[in-house]
């Protein structure tokens, strides 16, 4: 019995001794680790540097194939494609994050490029700079990107030929280059309608077919669809309407598109037509208004001919020269008083003309939107007017109209009454007549 307890004390020895000294080893390597990541983040070693203003190129991986975007002059464009419309902010924003790549941390002397990625990068950044040189060639840079290190958020790359380097460089500097196509190129707006009360029409035709038309005399909308016209009730058009002044594109699908059976739009799941007017320049007003100058330029030419003979027949009758120069007189009267009407004439032609300038009228507009296939993303792909770009836009948006039928845009109102007219009501219920009588008694 006691050498058993002896062992016992002895072993419960032994554990702590060794528990203590595990603790010490965690805290030893704990403490180790802390110091060279303290270490690590003092020094910074520089992979790649240059001014945005020298960059004169970007190629790398887009959609799997290799692609270019080059400087002319001030403006980014797509080497092979120089219409394609290039998002000048995206890519001022992609040269900007990869003109300065530091590294925290470097792996030299490294065997297996595998291990990192880089034997087959996920891609390759090449960057063509300006020589700082005046008559220098161009310095092209190439920057391979492996894996990302999902601990760190950072990616691993290699640098021109160097196979034995790995430096590990945040992701800020990779990710503007792991875009699609499409999001390189610039959005158009979608043409919104500024004043919707302008709105006097809406067609949607597909599954769900209606036409809502407005009374420009009364403002009042009437619904029609497979039967006959009926009103609309209004709260419901008026929201529906106001939902044309905020309707936004969501992506770019399509910058030119050359099948639409791709998207839907060859057989549209719904079409959508609106009416409405827009504020422009009367250009009639600005025609009369230059007839009206070149009459008062002819006006002046004439008073001036006229002068120039007075200025002849003084010259010529020397014997008569009271009466010439009493002649002249009323000639050089009449003609400062015609230069003068004259010069009200041109004065009021200008006023005209800049009053015309502001003149407005409205002209009536179309809005035409076609629908198309749903994608992943809650978005269908629309087409607008005549624009051959394709874009989505979002399914809750456009269901408010295509989703719609006549009869969910019925006026349900039978009548209104106020209550301190109604003298009696009278309901025929299940064959049988009720009456209901209203009195009323004042009391102060």
């Amino acid at each position: 019995m006691k050498n058993k307890t002896v062992k016992m004390v002895l072993a419960v020895v032994v554990l702590g001794v060794c528990c203590g000294a595990y603790a010490g080893v965690k805290t030893y390597v704990a403490h180790q680790e802390q110091k060279e990541s303290e270490e690590d983040s003092e020094e910074s070693t520089t992979v790649f540097t240059a001014s945005t203003d020298n960059i004169k190129s970007l190629d790398f991986m887009v959609d799997d194939t290799e692609t270019t975007f080059e400087k002319d002059d001030d403006s980014w464009v797509k080497k092979d494609e120089t219409d394609f419309p290039v998002n000048q902010t995206t890519l001022d924003s992609a040269a900007s994050a990869i003109a300065s790549v530091d590294s925290d941390r470097v792996l030299e002397d490294v065997d297996d490029l595998s291990e990192y990625g880089l034997d087959s990068p996920s891609n390759t950044i090449k960057i063509v700079t300006k020589s700082d040189e005046e008559d220098g060639d161009d310095i092209t840079t190439t920057l391979y990107v492996g894996d990302e290190n999902s601990s760190t958020s950072q990616y691993y790359v290699r640098k021109d030929d160097d196979e034995k380097t790995v430096y590990l460089i945040d992701s800020s500097c990779v990710e503007p280059f792991t875009k699609s196509l499409n999001d390189y190129a610039q959005m158009e707006d979608f043409p919104a309608i500024s004043n919707t009360d302008t709105i006097t029409k809406i067609s949607v035709h597909g599954d769900n077919s209606y036409e809502l038309s407005k009374d420009e005399d009364t403002s009042t909308w009437s619904v029609k669809g497979s039967e006959d016209e009926e009103k609309a009730d209004s709260a419901t058009v008026s929201s529906l309407v106001s939902s044309f002044g905020s309707m936004a594109y969501s992506s770019l699908a399509d910058y030119k598109c050359d099948d639409k059976s791709k998207y839907g739009l060859d057989k549209p799941y719904a079409t959508i037509t609106v009416d409405y007017q827009e504020e422009v320049a009367d250009d009639d007003t600005q025609d009369d208004t230059t007839a009206s100058g070149e009459t008062a330029d002819e006006d002046a030419s004439s008073v001036e001919e006229n002068s120039d003979d007075a200025e002849q027949d003084t010259e010529s009758d020397e014997s008569v020269n009271e009466t010439t120069d009493e002649t002249s007189e009323a000639e050089d009267i009449d003609s400062e008083e015609a230069g003068d009407e004259t010069s009200e004439n041109s004065d009021s032609a200008s006023d005209d003309e800049d009053s015309s300038e502001e003149e407005t009228k409205m002209a009536d507009k179309q809005l035409t939107i076609l629908v198309g296939n749903e994608t992943d993303d809650s978005s269908r792909y629309v087409m607008v007017n005549d624009s051959n770009e394709v874009y989505t836009m979002s399914t809750d948006t456009l269901s408010a109209l295509t989703d719609k039928s006549e009869e969910d845009f019925w006026d349900m109102t039978v009548s209104y009454v106020s209550l301190n007219s109604l003298g009696s009501l009278k309901v025929n219920y299940q064959g049988s007549d009720y009456k209901v009588n209203v009195s009323r008694e004042t009391s102060t």
